[in-house]
């Protein structure tokens, strides 16, 4: 017997941030840069050709413009865009060899049962979002036979009959 269980969960906030936003600061570039970068090759350059550009100071930026957006951020829930999906597999095997005079081969049977149940929210008539939840239980009976004939020492005549099911990965 097999058994696997998996987990897909999303949960979606989402931010905004802007000049009316709280702990919005204005900076200058002098604030953030420590100077023009090293200046460019000027082998390829025309008379109007950039060759500086201000350089960020990676410091200043995570001490003074991160935390600004930190504060500044608006987060709110994206209850539509949230869900949970939960699916249990239990697989049982059973299998068989033969062998008769010149065939030989093996059977069996595998069967597989699958539980889901998906959560999640619907938008409803007022505007706002509902919980859902959605279950679903199903089982595969999956048979195979697999057959070898000797025909002489040399030749052998093969042949395999089966029920098969492949499953999307989980992850979306």
């Amino acid at each position: 017997a097999k058994v696997r269980d998996n987990t897909l969960k999303n949960q979606r906030t989402q931010g905004t941030a802007g000049p009316t936003s709280p702990g919005w600061q204005s900076f200058s570039l002098a604030d953030l840069s420590t100077g023009p970068s090293p200046l460019l090759s000027q082998q390829a350059a025309t008379s109007d050709a950039l060759t500086q550009y201000a350089w960020f100071d990676d410091g200043l930026v995570a001490s003074k413009a991160i935390p600004m957006y930190d504060k500044a951020m608006a987060y709110k829930d994206v209850p539509n865009e949230n869900y949970r999906i939960k699916e249990r597999i239990t697989a049982v095997y059973g299998r068989a060899d033969f062998a008769v005079g010149k065939l030989r081969g093996d059977f069996g049977l595998r069967v597989v049962r699958t539980e889901q149940t998906s959560d999640g929210f619907l938008g409803n008539a007022s505007g706002g979002f509902s919980p859902t939840s959605v279950k679903n239980t199903y089982t595969d009976t999956l048979p195979n036979f697999n057959a070898t004939y000797e025909l002489s020492k040399e030749v052998l005549l093969r042949g395999a009959v089966a029920r098969t099911m492949a499953r999307q990965t989980f992850d979306l």
